[in-house]
């Protein structure tokens, strides 16, 4: 009853792990501007010269000024931004993003799999106990 505890266990933190990593986002090293942040239509980090970071689906411009977009349980939630306010724009790096969101998932899951693979060759009843 041990062993099979163990590989729920196992499972359970295979499974844990795949919905953390699927959150993954990579930021961009160098600041952007606002304008290029709009015109970019990619998730953005926006870091205020007080120290605090903000995340946006997009940046728009609309109306003369630059807006930080979000969704908020199904609602469009415009946030204005004061570009005096801002120290830096980072941009997400897709192919990074998405790399990442790919391979560190299927790395875990080939762990945990021959993990329990390596468990039931060693112990050939440890399901049927």
């Amino acid at each position: 009853m041990k062993t099979y505890k163990k590989k729920i266990r196992m499972v359970t933190f295979f499974f844990t792990m795949l919905i953390l990593m699927e959150s993954c986002v990579v930021y961009k090293d160098h600041s952007v501007t606002l304008k290029r942040a709009s015109m970019s239509k990619n998730w953005v980090k926006i870091e205020t010269k007080t120290s605090q970071i903000f995340k946006y689906e997009q940046v728009i411009f609309e109306n003369e000024k630059y807006y930080g977009i979000n969704i908020v349980k199904g609602e469009i939630v415009k946030t204005e931004l004061i570009e005096s306010k801002i120290a830096s724009i980072n941009l997400e790096e897709r192919r990074k993003s998405k790399s990442l969101n790919t391979v560190i998932p299927v790395a875990v899951g080939a762990v945990v799999v021959g993990a329990l693979l390596i468990g039931a060759a060693s112990n050939t009843n440890w399901c049927c106990k």
